[in-house]
């Protein structure tokens, strides 16, 4: 049985472990097959959560970037100019970008935020961020500035009893690895952003650590399959939640059953 037969019977993580574990590069043809048809039921997906939240009134924080399909024709220009600055992207996240161009499910904040709106709070922590490419270029370019700035004051800080520099050698990314560091919209639960360290030639690579190591086909698994709000899941099984978690709905639970049901399996 090949890996996309494999895939295609459901037996979906197990695929995706043995194409990690066993380091498939992106060039795989077998794991490429897999990818494209993840990338695929992914895009799909998505487009039934979009359509459901539509249709319930939900109002998009970015409405021009909520969710926005592409063509690999289209999107050739933008990887490859990706690509010619930072080094090959992930071959799962090259495939990703070849059929999705955007995805913002950030609620607005107006909605949000309005006590007497059925849809408040769900959106209040947004996992299904995917900006366009050329968005995550310009916001990696800022954050890299930033993160020299902060750098070279640590370097030159004088705290008695603390070792700048050991401290940065063993807790942090030395500048270069900043500059190769590309984020693609969304934070880890530590505040980190989540991307890609650049250049990649595996198929799937880490996507975030917040104590564990997520690769990025574990975060459109677990991100999409749940609704896109995998949050909503952790608050209707909290007795008694912070002020600013507390659900709109009438009925959250049949909310969160209605965003996630009848998808394919990731």
């Amino acid at each position: 049985m090949t890996l996309l037969d494999q895939y295609r019977s459901g037996d979906c993580q197990n695929v995706w472990r043995q194409i990690v574990d066993e380091g498939r590069t992106a060039d795989d043809e077998e794991a490429v097959v897999v990818a494209r048809e993840t990338v695929i039921r992914a895009r799909d997906n998505l487009q039934i959560i979009y359509d459901r939240l539509c249709a319930l009134g939900y109002e998009f924080a970015e409405p021009d970037m909520a969710f926005v399909t592409t063509t690999p024709d289209k999107a050739a220009d933008e990887i490859s100019a990706i690509e010619a600055h930072y080094g090959p992207l992930p071959g799962l996240a090259r495939l990703w970008y070849s059929h999705v161009s955007s995805v913002n499910f950030a609620q607005a904040p107006t909605q949000c935020r309005d006590a007497t709106h059925e849809l408040r709070n769900l959106g209040w922590f947004p996992l299904a961020i995917y900006h366009p490419l050329k968005r995550c270029h310009e916001e990696g370019r800022r954050k890299h500035a930033e993160y020299v700035e902060w750098y070279q004051g640590m370097l030159s800080s004088k705290i008695d009893g603390f070792d700048a520099i050991e401290y940065l050698e063993q807790s942090c990314r030395t500048p270069d690895e900043s500059a190769r560091f590309l984020p693609l919209g969304s934070y880890a639960s530590n505040n980190e952003n989540k991307g890609f360290m650049l250049p990649c030639d595996l198929m799937d690579a880490e996507f975030f650590n917040d104590g564990e190591v997520t690769y990025f086909n574990e975060e459109l698994r677990h991100v999409i399959m749940s609704g896109c709000f995998p949050n909503l899941s952790c608050r209707l099984h909290r007795e008694r939640g912070p002020e600013f978690m507390k659900f709109g709905h009438p009925d959250p639970e049949s909310l969160h059953v209605y965003l996630k049901s009848g998808l394919q399996e990731l």
